[in-house]
């Protein structure tokens, strides 16, 4: 396994290659890379790297971190990723992030790690996380098949966006945040519902093989869904709140298609709005994950 290779610039892989990963270092259960900073990933109006895109780096080191103890690689898939927000990093620096694989048991790894702020040292983020390790393709039939061969998968037609007309507040919004712009997702207000649209496109593929769409990503577009629903709860004049927390299920596999999400408040307090999310992509009904963030009023 070449880090250098993964993460390079020259990685086939669209998505790694945009991390420019610096001092990455594998151990035989843990990963540790600096993620420098770059004004295309930053967050609103800060000069702060996203919460969302190191959202999406974490996760990757996470599964990386899995295949250090494994000493392999082979199929594995996120069950679940919570990160506590403790402070911001601070403007223009570098990321540290870690990830460790803590043990492995009846094929699910539990894993931890951090975000760390390069310049002060100062912890950014608190990281837990599972992975189910699949089996091995080829080496066991497929569950219910006497014979061995593998269930026909049901295809189904692409998902369309949405129809109407985008909200204009929104593509304001996305014009001040630069992670947001690269991201490009879209808002529509459908039959009063709110849902936040991702047009597909290669470079948000997390998993080549199977063409899954990457978990941080998946978790990105929850979070705007749960931003834009926390902030309609507040009265006018309030504070945007900031994220403190968020804590995200993987529930079924998606593919290269369009992604959307939905999100309601739980709960509106005097210092904290708790909202729940979910992003699908060809049934809403059936989504591909859920999560809740909880958001600071202060």
């Amino acid at each position: 396994m070449d880090p250098a290779f993964m993460f390079g610039t020259e990685s086939p892989h669209a998505l790694f290659s945009l991390f420019k990963l610096g001092d990455l270092k594998l151990g035989d259960n843990d990963v540790k890379g600096q993620l420098p900073f770059q004004q295309q990933f930053t967050g609103g109006s800060s000069n702060r790297l996203a919460r969302g895109w190191a959202t999406v780096v974490i996760d990757t080191l996470l599964g990386l971190a899995v295949y250090t103890r494994l000493k392999k690689a082979c199929p594995i898939a996120t069950v679940d990723l919570n990160i506590d927000f403790i402070a911001p990093p601070s403007d223009g620096a570098d990321l540290i992030c870690s990830a460790v694989c803590d043990e492995i048991r009846d094929g699910i790894a539990f894993m931890s790690g951090e975000l760390v702020d390069a310049k002060t040292g100062a912890r950014v983020a608190n990281v837990g996380s599972k992975f189910v390790i699949k089996e091995a393709l080829g080496e066991k039939t497929a569950r219910g098949n006497k014979s061995g061969a593998k269930p026909e998968r049901k295809i189904l037609p692409p998902p369309t966006m949405p129809d109407g007309v985008p909200c204009q507040e929104f593509e304001k919004l996305k014009a001040d945040n630069a992670y947001l712009k690269w991201l490009n997702p879209t808002c529509y207000s459908t039959d009063g519902d709110t849902i936040v649209a991702l047009e597909f496109q290669e470079t948000l593929i997390g998993d080549p093989l199977v063409r899954a769409m990457h978990g941080g990503i998946l978790t990105s577009l929850m979070e705007v869904a749960a931003f834009r629903v926390a902030i309609s709860a507040q009265p006018e004049g309030t504070s945007h709140g900031k994220l403190l927390s968020q804590s995200v299920q993987f529930l079924r596999g998606t593919s290269g298609h369009h992604s959307f999400a939905a999100a309601k408040v739980i709960r509106n307090g005097a210092r904290l709005t708790t909202v729940d999310a979910i992003v699908w992509q060809h049934d809403k009904a059936k989504p591909a994950a859920r999560g809740t963030f909880i958001f600071s009023n202060m």
